[in-house]
C-alpha cells in the first residue's frame, strides 16, 4: 500500500461523478454480520479500529489503521472496508495511483486486499474486490495487482507460497485480471511473486502503450519482442 503519485483526476473528482458517501452494505457470514462500505472517507475511518488480524502490510494492526487513514484522507485514493459492528475492521481493499516502478503511469493504480486472519475462508475477499470495482469508472483504469509472497499468511492458511499463487491467479481471474511477466525488482526478486493485471475496456491505448514498456523495461525477461507489444499483452503474459 505504497503511496503513489497524484493523478491529474481522483475518485472524487466531479468528472468521475463518484459518491463519496455510498451506503453500507450489509453482509451475512458464518462468523456473524459485517458491513461493507466503500468510497470510505477519513471521517468513517475515524470511527473505526484494526481488528487484532489486520495485520499482513504493517505487521501491527495499530500500524495498519494509521495508513488506511492516512490514504483516506487522499482524494485520488479508493478505500472499500469491511468492519464489525463493533466498529472494527477485518478487511480492506485500496486502490491507488501507482507507484515505484510505475509512478507518473497515467490511470495506472495499485490495488491492495487483506482480511483478517480470524475472518478467512468466509467469501469476505470476493465481497470486497467485486464492492472496490462496481464503478463504471473502474474501467477507464490498469489495476495493478502486487503479490508478494511476504505479505500471505501462507503458514496459516495450510498453503506453500507456490499453491497460495496459483489460488490467487485463480481467484483474480474472476474479475478479469491476467498474470504478467514484468522486470519489476519486487516481483521478480522471488518467483513465488506474481503480478496481476486488470485492463479496462475503456483504457485508452496510449495509457495501455506506455503501461507495456514501462512492464517490459527488462530485456531479460523471456520471449519478449518488441513487435509483439499488440493490445492483448500476450507477450507479457506468463501464462
Amino acid at each position: 500500500m505504497e503511496q503513489g503519485a497524484q493523478p491529474g483526476r481522483g475518485w472524487r473528482d466531479p468528472l468521475w461523478k463518484e459518491a463519496i458517501n455510498t451506503p453500507c452494505q450489509v453482509l451475512d457470514t458464518k462468523a456473524g454480520p459485517l458491513f461493507l462500505q466503500d468510497h470510505c472517507p477519513a471521517g468513517v475511518v475515524e470511527r473505526l479500529s484494526a481488528e487484532s488480524g489486520l495485520h499482513a502490510f504493517a505487521c501491527l494492526p495499530e500500524r495498519e489503521y494509521q495508513l488506511l487513514l492516512t490514504l483516506a484522507k487522499r482524494p485520488d485514493t479508493k478505500l472499500t472496508l469491511a468492519y464489525t459492528p463493533g466498529r472494527e475492521i477485518i478487511g480492506q481493499v485500496t486502490l491507488v495511483p501507482a507507484a515505484g516502478w510505475w509512478q507518473d503511469l497515467e490511470f495506472t493504480y495499485e490495488m491492495s486486499l487483506e482480511v483478517s486472519s480470524s475472518w478467512r475462508r468466509l467469501g469476505i475477499a470476493r465481497q470486497l474486490v467485486a464492492r472496490a470495482l462496481q464503478d463504471e469508472v473502474v474501467e477507464e483504469l490498469i489495476i495493478l495487482g502486487f503479490g508478494l509472497h511476504w505479505h500471505w499468511d501462507t503458514e496459516g492458511l495450510g498453503l506453500t507460497p507456490f499453491r497460495f499463487r496459483a489460488l490467487l491467479a485463480r481467484a483474480a481471474a474472476v474479475y478479469g485480471f491476467s498474470e504478467y511477466l514484468t522486470g519489476e525488482p519486487n516481483i521478480s526478486a522471488d518467483p513465488a511473486n506474481i503480478l496481476l493485471v486488470r485492463i479496462g475496456r475503456g483504457v485508452n491505448q496510449n495509457h495501455f502503450n506506455h503501461f507495456v514498456e514501462r512492464l517490459l523495461h527488462s530485456d531479460t525477461l523471456p520471449g519478449f519482442s518488441s513487435a509483439q507489444r499488440d493490445r492483448g499483452g500476450k507477450c507479457a503474459r506468463a501464462d
